[in-house]
């Protein structure tokens, strides 16, 4: 579907509950994280983990050593890590779609995921956890299910065996406070603490992804994923009836270089 205004946008999205939104600038990004997008081998990112928590006190003091916190940092400040940002507004994706650089005249999109059926799909557990805010010991899921690649769907252990799906397995090695487990293949819905009023503002959660470096769209469901696209030619009209309702450069950002650069286009100095 192809949208030309923010009241058909609104009347799509408000149809999704429990949804979390991803703004592109064009139907070419795709749902892979960073790291996949780059071809960041294992131990690349081990080392650019490394670097980072070297380097990150010169600027940036925080007493929280939670190892998913960190790794949100890292991801907020744009080194490549596992990690998809979402935000559970879809007027701030409709935002990112709007203003990230096009891709020549490409239609903009808004990605849509239901966490809690992705999730589900994976591990047959409906829940959204947030990793950075339960102690080591607990940072897993039990289950008595696995998911097959081959067959696209959970089946069961034999004997009703469980096994604990281990939410640090994601981490990078420099990350893990225990010792290394094997690294999950598929995606999984997370949530963490917001590090600072840009990230409380733009209601931001993630996915976090696994060996398999096929896309989300391409490794789950039908009716898990999908997306509304955004006519071109109708940017600017979007981007003022955004503004109309305040959805600004620094409501979304959170600095006074948003709040100058919202004055001065309010008074047409851009």
């Amino acid at each position: 579907m192809k949208i030309t205004s923010v009241e058909e946008f609104t009347t799509i999205v408000t149809q999704y509950e429990n949804s979390w939104f991803r703004g592109v600038s064009s139907p070419i990004y795709d749902l892979r994280p960073r790291i996949h997008w780059d071809n960041i081998d294992i131990f690349s990112e081990d080392d650019l983990v490394y670097g980072f928590l070297r380097e990150q006190f010169k600027y940036h003091s925080s007493i929280n050593s939670n190892p998913w916190y960190l790794y949100a940092l890292m991801q907020h400040h744009g080194l490549p890590t596992r990690l998809l940002d979402w935000s559970k507004s879809p007027l701030i994706a409709l935002y990112f779609a709007l203003t990230q650089k096009a891709v020549n005249e490409d239609d903009h999109r808004v990605w849509i995921i239901n966490p809690y059926k992705l999730n589900g799909f994976f591990t047959g557990v409906e829940r959204v956890f947030c990793p950075s805010q339960v102690d080591t010991q607990m940072r897993y899921i039990e289950t008595n299910t696995y998911f097959s690649a081959e067959k696209r769907s959970l089946e069961k252990y034999p004997q009703d065996i469980k096994v604990k799906l281990l939410f640090d397995s994601y981490l990078p090695a420099n990350l893990t406070v225990s010792e290394k487990h094997l690294l999950l293949d598929f995606p999984m819905a997370i949530e963490t603490i917001p590090l600072d009023s840009r990230m409380s503002a733009q209601q931001s959660a993630f996915t976090v992804h696994g060996k398999c470096t096929k896309t989300l769209e391409e490794q789950v469901a039908s009716g898990i994923v999908e997306y509304i696209d955004i006519d071109f030619h109708s940017r600017n009209k979007l981007l003022q009836q955004l503004h109309r309702l305040g959805i600004v450069e620094d409501t979304i950002y959170c600095d006074l270089d948003s709040l100058a650069k919202r004055l001065r286009r309010e008074k047409g100095y851009l």
